[in-house]
C-alpha cells in the first residue's frame, strides 16, 4: 500500500513538474520591468517580506533569479531601529543593489547597532545618491570625520543634537568632496549651529 501511495505522489508530482504556467512564460526582459514597477512608491524601500523586493523572491525559483539578480529593485533601502538581524539583512540589501546609485535612510538610536550599518554603508559610499542619516551623535560625527569621496551623493540629510561637543570639534568636520551635492537638511538641537563644513557653493536647498 505504501509503495503504491508513493507511486501515485510521484506521479502526481511529474505531471505538476510537467505543467507551464502562463506567467513563467513571459521573457525575463518584461518580468524584471514589471518587477521593478511593483515597488512601493515610498522613496526609501523598508524591506518587509509582505512588498517587493522581498515579496518576490518567495514565490517560485525562477521569480526569486530575478528579483536577486535585478539590482534595481535593490537602490533603495530605510533600516529603522535595526535589530542584529537586520544589519545583515542590510548588508545583503546593499550587495544585491549592484553598481546601481543608491538611496539610503538609517534610523538606529543604539550605537553598537548604528555602528554595524554605517560601516557596512562606507563599503558602498561610492554609490550613495541620497542620504538620510538619524543616529546618535557620536556615531555621525564619527562618520563625517572619516567621509570618503562621494561622486554620486546629490541629497543629505541628518540629524543631531550637539550636546557634549566643542564647536572645535564640530568645524573640523567637512562634507567638500561630494561634486554632485546639491541638496542638504540638517536638523539640530536648539541653539546648536551649523559648525561642520559644506560645499556651500554648489548648494541650491539648504534646510
Amino acid at each position: 500500500l505504501v509503495a503504491a501511495l508513493d507511486a501515485e505522489r510521484d506521479q502526481l508530482q511529474a505531471e505538476l513538474d510537467a505543467v507551464v504556467y502562463p506567467v513563467l512564460s513571459v521573457p525575463a526582459e518584461l518580468t524584471t520591468l514589471i518587477f521593478v514597477h511593483s515597488l512601493p512608491s515610498a522613496h526609501f524601500n523598508q524591506p518587509s517580506p509582505l512588498e517587493c523586493p522581498l515579496l518576490l523572491t518567495q514565490i517560485c525559483r525562477q521569480w526569486r533569479a530575478i528579483a536577486v539578480g535585478t539590482a534595481e529593485l535593490w537602490a533603495s533601502v530605510a533600516i529603522c531601529s535595526a535589530r542584529p538581524t537586520s544589519v545583515e539583512l542590510f548588508e545583503m540589501w546593499l550587495t544585491r543593489s549592484g553598481v546601481s546609485p543608491l538611496r539610503i535612510s538609517l534610523f538606529e538610536p543604539n550605537r553598537m547597532h548604528a555602528s554595524r550599518l554605517v560601516n557596512a554603508c562606507l563599503q558602498h559610499a561610492d554609490r550613495w545618491e541620497d542620504i538620510q542619516l538619524l543616529l546618535p551623535d557620536e556615531t555621525l560625527l564619527g562618520l563625517l570625520r572619516d567621509m570618503p569621496r562621494l561622486p554620486l551623493l546629490r541629497k543629505i540629510g541628518m540629524q543631531y543634537s550637539g550636546e557634549g561637543y566643542k564647536d572645535a570639534d564640530l568645524e573640523s568636520l567637512t562634507l567638500r568632496d561630494a561634486p554632485l551635492l546639491d541638496t542638504a537638511m540638517i536638523e539640530r538641537g536648539r541653539g546648536v549651529e551649523l559648525k561642520f563644513g559644506l560645499p556651500w557653493n554648489q548648494l541650491s536647498s539648504l534646510k
